[in-house]
């Protein structure tokens, strides 16, 4: 009977053991872009922790600096000389409460140096769809 326990457990063990190891991930670390839109004259904060997955995948969660701080979080993908985002946001973005808004950003970063472009399309329950673009700058984080 202990034999039959002891096996078990060693089976277990190795299952839970091969699990982790083909989620395995590195942080490296937070990152903040400013993102000034060519439309309006707005300039917002982002502030995202970036994790390289098994695969070369990244994934990416953080906060966007704007009026009421707002969840965000995507991928990214490393394609050539470019670093390609997706970014999905969702909050109060405008002082509107209890409305929740939801933002969509699309990035293309040069990879060497993390500056690019963005398009974003915003959400506004019951008022407005808001097309934007503008410029992506890496900065220290505050």
């Amino acid at each position: 009977m202990r034999k039959l326990f002891y096996s078990v457990s060693l089976i277990v063990l190795s299952m839970f053991a091969s699990t982790s190891n083909s989620q395995a991930e590195v942080y490296l670390g937070d990152f903040c872009w400013q993102a000034d839109s060519t439309v309006t004259p707005k300039s917002v904060l982002l502030s995202i922790g970036v994790y390289q997955k098994d695969g070369g995948h990244i994934a990416l969660f953080g906060k966007v600096f704007q009026g009421n701080n707002t969840a965000i979080h995507g991928n990214a993908e490393i394609d050539g000389a470019s670093v390609v985002m997706t970014l999905a946001e969702s909050g109060d973005i405008n002082n509107l409460w209890p409305r929740t808004e939801a933002m969509i950003w699309n990035a293309v970063l040069d990879r060497s140096a993390l500056n690019g472009t963005y398009s974003s399309l915003e959400v506004i329950p019951q008022q407005n769809v808001v097309e934007d673009t503008g410029t992506m700058t890496l900065i220290t984080c505050p």
